[in-house]
C-alpha cells in the first residue's frame, strides 16, 4: 500500500526510496537519531553521516514514513545546494571548479558593483552606499588576487540570467529558499514556501502584529490538526492555531504552544497552497526535535519592543525559534481578519499561483537548479524580501571576513618575523569580529572535545593577541586579555593558560623590587611553560592547526569530494 501526502508528486515509498539509493550510491553511510513521537500525528528524527557530523539534518512529519522523507529530503538539498560546506575552506583552489561547474570568478580589483549588480539590486545590496567589490570576495578563491565567485540564476520575470556572488548567498540567505521536490515544480513550491514562511514570521515578530485565530469548525475538518490539538491539551498545553496570511496575501499559518503552568509560549509558522498542509507543517515544526518535558525554547512573551525588533531576535527565531515575541501579538481582535484561503493541489498549477502572487506583488525571483545528484533540487532568492540576514552584514559583519588571514594563520606557529609583522599589518586593515571562534571564521570544522587543544576554545581577538605580543604590541594584548577573561573556554587546560598569561604578562610589569610570585608551585609545568612562551612573543608555543588526515576538517573535505565526483559525472544536468 503507498502512502500520499497531498501536494506531493510521489508516494513516501518511492520518495524515500530514490533518496536513500542516492545517497548510498553517492557514498554516504548515514544513520538516524533521536527518534521524537510525544503526540500521534507529530513525528521527528536527526540523520547525520557517521564520519562528518557537518553532514546532518532533521525531518518531521505526521507520520514515521513522512519524518523520514523529510530528513532524506533536507539532507539531498543540502549535498545538492552545497550548504553543508557554505562556511568551510575547501582547498580546491586548483581544480576546475570550487562550488559549480556553472561558476564564473570575476577579480575584485576590476569589477564594480555596477558591473556585478543591476540597479534594482544595488539599491537593496548596498543601501548605504558602503558596499565594495571586496565585500563579495570568495574565501574559496585566490585570496591573493580577490576574486568573486558568481553562479547564473534565472530571473523568473523574463528568463534572464543574473550572475549573483556566492559570498553573498552564504552571508544574506544561509539555507533560506533551498528545496528539494518529486518534481521540480513541486521543489520550487516548496523552496517559495518556505521563504514566504520565514517573511511572515519576520514581519509579524518584527512588527508585533496579532493574527487572527482560525476558527475550530475550520481545523477540525483536518485529522492529524485535530489529533494534535487534543493530545496537547491533555498534556496541559494550549494550542492556538492562526492564520498567517495577512489579509489572505501569503498561504501561512503559525501556531502558539502555551504552557499553561508557567505563562511561557513557543511559536512556529509554516506555509504551503493548502490550508491543511500548511497547518501540520506548523504543528510538526513547533515539536521537531524539542522535548515537552523540557520546556526548551518556550519564553515569557515580552513588553520590550525594540529587543523583540531587533536583528539578533529574529536570527534566533531563524535558527531554532526560540527568540522573543511581544506580549500584544497575542492579543484578540488581530490585526487582520480571518481569511479561509485554500489552493490548489496540484504542484504544478501551485507554482504558477505562487509565481502570480509575486509579480502581483512586483518582486523579483531568482531561480537556479540544482539536480545534479539526481532529485530534482533548487535555490531561490527574492531580493530584498527572503534575506535572513540584513544587507548590511556584507560590510559590517562579513561570515568572510577573515578568510585572507587564512594562508598565514594555517603556518601560524612556523612564521618568522617578516610574515608575523605582515600579518599583524594585513589583520588590522581587515578587522575581524574579535568575538568569533577563530577556526570557524577561518572556514575550519572544529574537533569535539579534544582537550587541551588551544584552538578549540580561540576566538578571533585571542590569535589577534598572540600577534600583538609577538609584535611588541603587549598593552593592547593584555587589554584583549582582560576582557576575554570574563568568557569562560570549554576546556578547563584552556581556561587556566589564558589565566597564566594574564599573571605573566602581570608580572612582568611589576618593578624590580617585587617579591617573585610562587608560579612553579601554583601553575603546573607545562602551562606556565606554554604561558611564558606565549607572553614572550613565541608563537611556536602553538600547536600546529588539526588538519591532519583524521581530523574533522578532512572528513568535511572526503564528504564534499563526493558532491564534486557526482557533478563531474553528471556534467549533462549543468
Amino acid at each position: 500500500m503507498s502512502h500520499w501526502i497531498t501536494g506531493k508528486d510521489a508516494p513516501l515509498e518511492e520518495s524515500v526510496a530514490a533518496m536513500t539509493r542516492i545517497l548510498k550510491d553517492l557514498g554516504f553511510d548515514l544513520q538516524e537519531s533521536a527518534w521524537m513521537h510525544q503526540i500521534d500525528p507529530v513525528y521527528s528524527v536527526r540523520l547525520s553521516q557517521r564520519d562528518c557530523p557537518a553532514v546532518a539534518s532533521n525531518g518531521k512529519g505526521t507520520t514515521e514514513l513522512a519524518a523520514r522523507a523529510s530528513a532524506l529530503g533536507e539532507m539531498i538539498e543540502r549535498l545538492a545546494c552545497r550548504h553543508f560546506f557554505a562556511d568551510y575552506y575547501l582547498a580546491r583552489q586548483d581544480a576546475p571548479w570550487v562550488y559549480d561547474p556553472r561558476e564564473q570568478w570575476f577579480s575584485a580589483s576590476e569589477a564594480s558593483l555596477e558591473a556585478i549588480f543591476p540597479p534594482h539590486l544595488r539599491e537593496i545590496y548596498d543601501p548605504t552606499g558602503e558596499l565594495e567589490p571586496t565585500d563579495l570576495l570568495d574565501h574559496n578563491g585566490p585570496l591573493g588576487d580577490g576574486h568573486i565567485c558568481c553562479l547564473p540564476f534565472e530571473r523568473s520575470s523574463d528568463g534572464s540570467r543574473q550572475w549573483l556572488p556566492v559570498s553573498l548567498l552564504g552571508n544574506l540567505y544561509a539555507s533560506n529558499g533551498m528545496a528539494v521536490g518529486n518534481s521540480l515544480a513541486e521543489a520550487r513550491v516548496q523552496a517559495l514556501c518556505e521563504i514566504i514562511e520565514r517573511s511572515v514570521k519576520y514581519q509579524m515578530i518584527g512588527q508585533g502584529l496579532s493574527l487572527p485565530v482560525i476558527p475550530a469548525e475550520v481545523w477540525q475538518g483536518f485529522p492529524a490538526v485535530k489529533s494534535a490539538v487534543e493530545q496537547l491539551q491533555q498534556k496541559g498545553y494550549g494550542l492556538r492555531l492562526l492564520d498567517a496570511s495577512l489579509g489572505g496575501r501569503f498561504p501561512a499559518t503559525a501556531a502558539v504552544l502555551m504552557e499553561q503552568t508557567s505563562g511561557r509560549c513557543l511559536w512556529s509558522f509554516g506555509s504551503h497552497p493548502l490550508l491543511e498542509v500548511s497547518l501540520e507543517r506548523t504543528i510538526t515544526e513547533l515539536l521537531q526535535g524539542r522535548p515537552l518535558y523540557s520546556a526548551e525554547g518556550l519564553r515569557f512573551p515580552s513588553w520590550d519592543r525594540e529587543a523583540v525588533a531587533s536583528t539578533s531576535n529574529l536570527e534566533t527565531h531563524f535558527i531554532d525559534s526560540s527568540g522573543l515575541v511581544h506580549m500584544d501579538s497575542l492579543r484578540q481582535p488581530a490585526d487582520y481578519a480571518f481569511t479561509h484561503w485554500n489552493g490548489s493541489a496540484d504542484s504544478h498549477q501551485q507554482w504558477q499561483d505562487l509565481l502570480t502572487l509575486f509579480q502581483e506583488m512586483g518582486q523579483d525571483l531568482y531561480l537556479i537548479d540544482q539536480s545534479h545528484l539526481g532529485f530534482p533540487a533548487c535555490q531561490i532568492i527574492a531580493p530584498g524580501f527572503s534575506e535572513i540576514y540584513p544587507p548590511e552584514e556584507l560590510v559590517w559583519n562579513n561570515t568572510y571576513r577573515a578568510a585572507p588571514l587564512r594562508p598565514r594563520i594555517l603556518r601560524l606557529p612556523r612564521l618568522k618575523y617578516p610574515e608575523i609583522h605582515q600579518l599583524w599589518q594585513q589583520w588590522n586593515e581587515l578587522d575581524p569580529e574579535p568575538w568569533r571562534p577563530m577556526l570557524e571564521a577561518l572556514g575550519i570544522a572544529m574537533p569535539a572535545n579534544q582537550e587541551g587543544l588551544l584552538w578549540q576554545d580561540m576566538l578571533s581577538g585571542d590569535v589577534k593577541m598572540l600577534i600583538a605580543l609577538a609584535v611588541g604590541e603587549r598593552d593592547e594584548a593584555l587589554e584583549w586579555l582582560e576582557q576575554r577573561l570574563q568568557l569562560p573556554c570549554h576546556h578547563g587546560r584552556n581556561q587556566a593558560l589564558l589565566h597564566c598569561l594574564h599573571t605573566v604578562l602581570m608580572e612582568n610589569q611589576q618593578d624590580d623590587g617585587a617579591c617573585p610570585l610562587p608560579l612553579e608551585e601554583l601553575i603546573a609545568p607545562d602551562i606556565l611553560r606554554q604561558a611564558r612562551q606565549l607572553a614572550a612573543g613565541h608563537l611556536s608555543a602553538l600547536e600546529e592547526l588539526p588538519l591532519d588526515n583524521n581530523s574533522p576538517h578532512q572528513a568535511v573535505l572526503s564528504a564534499y569530494q563526493k558532491i564534486v565526483d557526482a557533478q563531474q559525472a553528471n556534467r549533462e544536468s549543468f
